[in-house]
């Protein structure tokens, strides 16, 4: 069996919303909805739990915050509800910008799952984070700054 090595991805957005938007879009069950689609909530503090469907698989993602910076930075851990061993860590760092807001997004596999080792995990992940970026301007109710 072919195993693809697995990696991180990472993405960013500037958008042209100050920072305490931005983050009340990725901690708050109305904006993490706006964000992440239709039923996706988050307990926003350290061992707090939180869902979301999957744009690119379908599939529910369940998790668990690792750890919050308000208005810096979100860690947290999740998987497929289906798959909990197929476990990955999101790190989401805020930086304001003269106009706005720089979002980055860094996923990293924790471990490897028979799902991931056909596709590499970075064109997976990196898709997935595409799409959500899209969602985030507009859960936030701004354009992408540029």
């Amino acid at each position: 069996m072919d195993h693809t090595p697995l990696s991180e991805t990472s993405v960013h957005i500037d958008l042209d919303a100050d920072v305490t938007t931005v983050w009340e879009a990725l901690t708050t069950d109305t904006g993490f909805a706006a964000w992440m689609g239709e039923g996706a909530s988050i307990d926003a503090e350290p061992g707090g739990d939180l869902s979301a469907p999957d744009p690119v698989g379908g599939a529910e993602r369940l998790g668990r915050v690792d750890s919050i910076d308000e208005d810096r930075e979100l860690r947290y851990r999740w998987w497929p509800a289906s798959d909990p061993d197929a476990a990955s860590s999101v790190t989401i760092e805020l930086e304001p910008l003269e106009s706005g807001t720089r979002v980055t997004v860094v996923e990293r596999p924790i471990v490897v799952s028979t799902a991931l080792t056909h596709t590499p995990f970075a064109v997976m992940a990196g898709a997935a984070w595409q799409w959500r970026s899209a969602m985030l301007s507009i859960s936030v109710g701004c354009r992408v700054a540029t």
